[in-house]
C-alpha cells in the first residue's frame, strides 16, 4: 500500500512537471551574426524568466539606415532561430498585418521591387519582412494613447525652457554670448546647449533617452528650474510636453503587457520593434513579469542630421500614410485620398509595386536584348497600369524611355539607366547588406544617384531598382535632361 502511494505521488509530480514545462523558456540564444559585423550592440538582456525570449529592436522612425539594419536582423532571426513573429509599435492591439501580395515573375524580381521601395522609405522593416518572409506582424498599442501628439508650439515651449535653464545656472551674460555666437553660426546648437552641462544632459535625455520615466522626471526638474522665466502661455504649452511623456509611459506598459499576454497564450520567442524611448520601461516590466529578453541597439541609433534620414516633410507624409514623394503631381498618380499609419496594406503602395513591377519587366526586356514587339500586351500591363507599347524608346539600351498610364488617364514618364554604384540583387540578405553599406557611406561628398537627383529640386523622383536607377516625372521634360554629369 505504501509503495503504491509513493508511485501515485511520483506520477502526480511527473505530470505536474510536464504540465509546467509549457512555460519554461525555449532555447533561443542570439545568433552571433547579429553583432559580428557591427550593425548592432547587445545593450541588455535578462535570462531568469520563464517566457520568451523577446528580441527587442529599438528604432528611430525616420532613419532609413536603422530600418535596413533591423530588416537584416529580422531575416537573420528567421533563418537561424525560426523566429518569424514581430510585435510592432504603431499597430493597435488586435490588428494583424495583412496586405494583398503582388505576384512577381521571379523571387528576384519581387525582392528588387520591394527593396527599391523600402530603400526610399515607403515601408519600414517589419513591413518589408512581412512581404518577403510572410512574418506574423501584430499590433501592441492602444489607439487612444497612440493618437496623443505634441504640437509645434509645445516643442517650442520645451526648447525655450531648455535655453532659459542656461540663464538659471550660468547667468544671462553666458546665455547672451552663446546666443550671439549661435546666431552668427560660430557655434552649433550642441555647443550652445553645452554652455551649461545640465542643459545639454537634459537635451540628450529627452531626445536620446531610453526611459520615458526618466524623461518625465527631467521635464519636471526643467519646469521647476525655469518656471519664473516663462510666461503663462509658454508654461501651458510646456505642460503639453509633460502630458505626452506621461502617456508615453502608459504606452510602454500597454505594449509590454500585450506582449506578455501573447507569451502567456503561446510561449514562443518573438521580435519586438519599439521607439527607443520605451526601451527601459518595457524591460523593467519584463523583468518584473518573468519575460526573458535581449535588447539589440542598432549602431548609430542616436546619430542625427544623417543624410539617409527622411526629411521632416517626408516623415510628415509617412505619418499621414502617404508616399514619401516630394512632388505632389507624382503623388497624385498613386493616390486618390489620405490614409493613416502603416502603408503596406494601402492601395497606393500596391499601385507603386505594380508600377515598379512593370519597370522591372522593361529592365528584364533590355537585359534579354528582345524587342518590345516580341511581347504581348499582358507583359506591359499590371492591374490598372499599362505601358504604351508604341511609345517605348529603346534605341539606347543604356537609357530606356517609356510612359506608364494609370486608370484615370494620367501619365508618368519613366527613364531607366544603369547605376554604376549598385550591383544586381543577389540573395535577399546580401541585398540588405549592400543597402546598409551604401546608406552608411552617404554624406555630402559621397551621394548616390538617387540623392544627387534631389539637386534638381523639381518634379523628378529617383529609385534604385536592381542595378538600375529609375527616374520618374509627370512631364516629358525628363527625356531631355542630360544625366551624364550625374554618372
Amino acid at each position: 500500500m505504501k509503495n503504491r502511494t509513493i508511485k501515485v505521488v511520483l506520477i502526480i509530480c511527473t505530470l505536474f512537471f510536464l504540465a509546467n514545462c509549457k512555460t519554461t523558456p525555449k532555447t533561443a540564444v542570439p545568433p552571433r551574426e547579429l553583432v559580428e559585423n557591427g550593425y548592432f550592440i547587445q545593450k541588455d538582456s535578462y535570462h531568469d524568466g520563464i517566457y520568451g525570449p523577446v528580441y527587442i529592436f529599438p528604432e528611430v522612425h525616420n532613419s532609413r539606415l536603422i530600418q535596413a539594419k533591423i530588416a537584416w536582423a529580422l531575416d537573420v532571426l528567421k533563418e537561424q532561430r525560426s523566429i518569424n513573429t514581430i510585435a510592432l509599435e504603431g499597430m493597435y492591439k488586435g490588428e494583424i498585418m495583412t496586405a494583398e501580395k503582388i505576384t512577381y515573375r521571379t523571387e528576384k524580381a519581387q525582392h528588387a521591387v520591394q527593396l527599391a521601395l523600402f530603400e526610399r522609405g515607403e515601408i519600414k522593416a517589419a513591413e518589408l519582412i512581412y512581404l518577403v518572409n510572410g512574418s506574423l506582424v501584430f499590433g501592441i498599442e492602444n489607439k487612444a494613447q497612440h493618437d496623443v501628439t505634441i504640437s509645434e508650439a509645445a516643442e517650442q515651449a520645451f526648447f525655450q525652457a531648455l535655453l532659459r535653464s542656461i540663464i538659471v545656472d550660468k547667468g544671462i551674460e553666458t546665455y547672451n554670448q552663446g546666443a550671439a555666437s549661435y546666431n552668427k553660426k560660430e557655434i552649433d546648437i550642441d555647443a550652445f546647449l553645452s554652455l551649461n552641462p545640465w542643459t545639454f544632459e537634459t537635451y540628450k535625455i529627452v531626445y536620446q533617452g531610453e526611459s520615458t520615466t526618466e524623461i518625465y522626471k527631467r521635464l519636471e526638474e526643467l519646469e521647476d528650474k525655469t518656471k519664473n522665466l516663462l510666461d503663462a502661455k509658454t508654461r501651458a504649452y510646456f505642460n503639453e510636453v509633460k502630458v505626452f511623456y506621461k502617456i508615453a509611459y502608459e504606452r510602454s506598459l500597454t505594449m509590454a503587457n500585450h506582449v506578455y499576454s501573447t507569451l502567456q497564450e503561446k510561449n514562443e520567442p518573438l521580435a519586438m520593434i519599439i521607439g527607443a524611448n520605451h526601451t527601459k520601461d518595457i524591460t523593467d516590466f519584463f523583468i518584473e513579469n518573468g519575460v526573458n529578453y535581449y535588447v539589440f541597439n542598432p549602431t548609430g541609433l542616436f546619430d542625427y542630421n544623417i543624410w539617409t534620414d527622411l526629411s521632416n516633410d517626408e516623415y510628415d507624409q509617412k505619418e499621414a500614410g502617404l508616399p514619401v514623394l516630394r512632388n505632389g503631381q507624382i503623388q497624385k498618380f498613386f493616390i486618390n485620398s489620405r490614409y493613416p499609419r502603416i502603408t503596406v496594406d494601402k492601395e497606393w503602395f500596391k499601385k507603386e509595386q505594380n508600377f515598379f513591377l512593370l519597370v522591372e519587366r522593361m529592365i528584364d526586356l533590355v537585359k534579354s536584348r528582345k524587342s518590345p514587339e516580341t511581347q504581348n500586351q499582358i507583359f506591359f500591363t499590371s492591374n490598372d497600369l499599362r505601358i504604351d507599347q508604341k511609345a517605348i524608346n529603346m534605341t539606347n539600351l543604356s537609357d530606356i524611355k517609356f510612359m506608364v498610364e494609370e486608370e484615370r488617364g494620367q501619365l508618368m514618364y519613366v527613364r531607366v539607366i544603369p547605376n554604376p554604384q549598385k550591383k544586381s540583387v543577389g540573395s535577399f540578405r546580401k541585398a540588405l547588406t549592400e543597402m546598409i553599406e551604401r546608406l552608411s557611406q552617404i554624406n555630402e561628398i559621397n551621394l548616390p544617384l538617387d540623392q544627387r537627383i534631389k539637386a534638381y529640386d523639381g518634379e523628378i523622383e529617383a529609385f534604385n531598382l536592381d542595378d538600375y536607377i529609375v527616374f520618374i516625372c509627370p512631364s516629358d521634360e525628363l527625356f531631355n535632361i542630360d544625366f551624364d554629369k550625374l554618372l
